[in-house]
């Protein structure tokens, strides 16, 4: 989307520990039955534009985890242009098995997170993505999430299909080749010369995404530690070394 001049478009991979996951786990929570909320956050009443406008507003366009919120997105904005990439699904679930249901939804990790991460440091970016990760499978364990996977494959592409208009829904099935013709067409930009259509969610991308995704979480766990057993630290080293003069 940069390649066509959309400069603001949100992507998972951006913004990894900004207070913006704040607000998509906001979102999450509001959407999403499953996802529990303390006493002293009720539920909103209601998450319409004026909500929506506070999670994605200041973006071009929205890939990704967006996509988890697409009846809400495209009621809030009828006038989008969507393009849906339906991919095989065996595919699909491998690679959202690897980099999201194995990871976000370990129980180690969530108590390791409860109990030794969150007192000294909250991580925006593994909150946002637990709550997302939950929320679209409607599972709280990883084996739950695998059950629901096809049904919730099944029902995305259903559903968006029934709530986007033809004229405003670019439709690429499994087995159809993604390329600038089409999709420029369908913006109405024009096709970039001598740049090929790029590939961001090969394989190989998806396995890259969960090694950094491992990366921003362990380093969130050591980053927490180290402000809170640093102080602990340099106190005792001065104490020695004032034993010792």
């Amino acid at each position: 989307m940069h390649i066509l001049g959309y400069e603001h478009v949100h992507h998972a991979s951006e913004d990894h520990d900004s207070d913006s996951w704040d607000r998509i786990a906001e979102a999450a929570h509001a959407t999403f039955p499953i996802l529990s909320r303390p006493k002293d956050k009720p539920k909103p009443a209601s998450f319409g534009k004026a909500e929506w406008d506070c999670v994605f507003g200041e973006f071009q366009a929205v890939s990704d985890v967006a996509s988890v919120f697409a009846p809400e997105l495209i009621s809030a904005y009828p006038g989008a242009k969507v393009v849906l990439v339906q991919r095989d699904f065996e595919s699909w679930f491998s690679s959202v098995d690897m980099v999201f249901i194995s990871s976000i939804l370990d129980p180690r990790r969530k108590l390791v997170y409860d109990l030794v991460v969150r007192p000294v440091r909250k991580l925006h970016f593994y909150v946002g993505l637990r709550s997302i990760c939950m929320g679209l499978f409607g599972a709280t364990t990883a084996e739950e999430a695998r059950r629901r996977a096809k049904e919730v494959w099944e029902t995305h592409h259903e559903t968006v299909r029934k709530m986007v208009p033809k004229e405003r829904l670019l439709d690429f099935k499994p087995g159809e080749e993604l390329s600038w013709e089409r999709l420029c067409a369908f913006l109405g930009k024009e096709i970039p010369a001598d740049v090929g259509f790029p590939r961001v969610n090969s394989r190989a991308t998806w396995v890259g995404e969960t090694a950094q995704t491992e990366d921003r979480i362990v380093s969130g766990y050591l980053i927490a530690w180290a402000w809170y057993i640093l102080p602990g630290l340099m106190f005792c080293a001065g104490y020695y070394v004032a034993k010792l003069t």
